[in-house]
């Protein structure tokens, strides 16, 4: 299988980095964050948080060359870019799309056609589908597949090379994109 250029937006949370360092192992990954602190910590090999195995497997991985930014271009590069930010609820504990929805839109302009835009977080029914016909409105020619993280905080790591993964897609290409991202961990 050929290694593919990975990125994993939200990379450096409780679900993002698990997946970026068992990803490593198979895939050149860019982890991409907006939290300054939290990249920083990640790049000098630190962990921000607590999850078994994690701190090996985070040194592993940079040695490897897993690069971590929190400016978005280097997406346009990747094959595959993995989605990991939750849908909010509002005050009245009513799902918003608000910040799904800007995050999304800020990315816009680095991703291009022939990518797959893999959503792996917690998110409501029908968020594939609406994030499917965003793109779709836009012309990007991104495929959309949905692979929902199924992890326990603070076992992500272990999880994710033992947890059977669920893939799916709008398309053939989206469907063996995901497909070709989770292979390699055996699962």
């Amino acid at each position: 299988m050929t290694r593919k250029r990975v990125a994993v937006v939200g990379g450096c949370g409780h679900v993002g980095l698990p997946l970026s360092i068992a990803l490593a192992e198979h895939h050149d990954v860019l982890v991409y964050d907006i939290d300054t602190a939290a990249a920083e910590r990640v790049r000098r090999g630190e962990l921000p948080f607590k999850d078994e195995g994690a701190g090996p497997g985070l040194a592993a991985a940079l040695k490897r060359g897993m690069q971590v930014s929190t400016t978005p271009e280097g997406l346009a590069g990747c094959d595959t870019v993995v989605f990991v930010i939750g849908t909010p609820v509002d005050e009245h504990l009513n799902p918003s799309f608000t910040l799904f929805d800007r995050v999304l839109a800020e990315l816009f302009e680095w991703l291009r056609a022939g990518q797959t835009l893999v959503l792996r977080s917690t998110v409501l029914p029908g968020t594939s589908e609406r994030v499917h016909r965003m793109l779709a409105r836009r012309g990007l020619g991104v495929d959309v597949a949905f692979c929902p993280e199924r992890v326990a905080e603070g076992h992500a790591l272990v999880e994710i090379r033992s947890l059977p993964q669920i893939v799916s897609s709008f398309s053939a290409a989206g469907l063996r994109a995901a497909r070709e991202l989770f292979e390699p961990l055996g699962v």
